[in-house]
C-alpha cells in the first residue's frame, strides 16, 4: 500500500498514516490467525490464538478494521468485539447464526457516530453484481481504487453512497 507521503508533517505522523501502518498490522495478525486456525474445529481454541488475541489487544483501533472484514469475510470476530467495546447487541435468539450475528455487529457500528465517519456504503457499478458492500472511507481516500468483495470488479473510489 502507498502512503500519502505529502501529507506527512514534519516530525509527525499524520492521520492516514497511522490509519495505515494499524491496518497493517491488523492485517498480519489477521493472515496469520486464519492461516493456522483454518483447520481447527473448536471455537474457544479459534478465539485465543495468540494472533487473535494481539487484536484484541490493539483496542479499539482494531473495531473499523474488524468491521471491514466481517462485511466482507463473516468470521468469529463476535468475541473480540464484544471484549474490545464492552458490548454485545446480538439478542439470544440471533446466537450461533453467524449471517444474523454479522448484520446486527454492522448495523451496532453503523449506527455509530464512529461508524458514519469511517464507513462508507457502496454499491457496485458492475451490471452483473450490483451488490451492496462496506469500505472504509480512510482506505478509499489512501487507495484510490475499491474491489468490490463479490466480483472482484475495481471501480474508482468516487461517487460513493
Amino acid at each position: 500500500m502507498r502512503e500519502l507521503k505529502h501529507t506527512i508533517k514534519k516530525g509527525k505522523k499524520n492521520y492516514f498514516n497511522i490509519k495505515m501502518d494499524n491496518y497493517k498490522k491488523f492485517n498480519q495478525l489477521k493472515q496469520r490467525w486464519i492461516e493456522e486456525t483454518k483447520f481447527y474445529s473448536s471455537i474457544s481454541e479459534i478465539v485465543m490464538h495468540p494472533a487473535y488475541q494481539s487484536i484484541i489487544g490493539m483496542g479499539e483501533i482494531a473495531i473499523p478494521f474488524i468491521i471491514q472484514e466481517m462485511a466482507v469475510r463473516p468470521n468469529h470476530w463476535f468475541g473480540a468485539l464484544k471484549s474490545i467495546t464492552g458490548e454485545d447487541p446480538v439478542s439470544f435468539d440471533e446466537r450461533g447464526q453467524m449471517d444474523k450475528m454479522t448484520y446486527v455487529w454492522l448495523r451496532w457500528w453503523l449506527d455509530k457516530e464512529e461508524g458514519k465517519k469511517d464507513l462508507d456504503i457502496k454499491k457496485c457499478n458492475k451490471d452483473d453484481c450490483n451488490r451492496i458492500f462496506i469500505t472504509l472511507k480512510y482506505y478509499r481516500e489512501c487507495e484510490g481504487w475499491l474491489t468490490c468483495p463479490y466480483c472482484g470488479g475495481k471501480q474508482f473510489a468516487e461517487g460513493y453512497m
